[in-house]
């Protein structure tokens, strides 16, 4: 089964991001399951390491290597990373993470036999 998350929120401690991260990883662990996460808007700082917007520094950063380590992609929004850069909000991605049109998104979806949007 492909499942396709999509994330809209900036990552923190008790936030929507992490948790969908959280069960991002859970499923990443069952061999019948390719897990794929797109970030969006103020979610791209889940992909930065050590990003000063986070109210728990390592927990999105630790929960994304999880989901690339077991096999999983993570695409950071091209369009979003440039806006949010422009704040001067992000730092460097975390290593296998990689900048992904709308058109990668769009595709991902209809590949996808779940999408969870949180």
């Amino acid at each position: 089964m492909n499942v396709l998350f999509i994330f809209n929120e900036a990552p923190n401690a008790a936030g929507r991001s992490v948790n969908a991260l959280r069960l991002a990883c859970s499923l990443s662990v069952r061999s019948t399951v390719f897990v794929r996460v797109f970030l969006l808007g103020a979610a791209v700082a889940c992909a930065c390491k050590h990003s000063a917007s986070r109210a728990d520094p390592g927990d999105a950063e630790e929960l994304v290597e999880a989901v690339i380590h077991r096999g999983g992609d993570v695409g950071v929004c091209s369009n979003c990373s440039e806006e949010e850069e422009d704040e001067s909000r992000l730092g460097p991605f975390v290593q296998g993470c990689r900048l992904s049109p709308l058109d990668e998104l769009s595709r991902w979806v209809c590949e996808s036999d779940r999408v969870l949007v949180f």
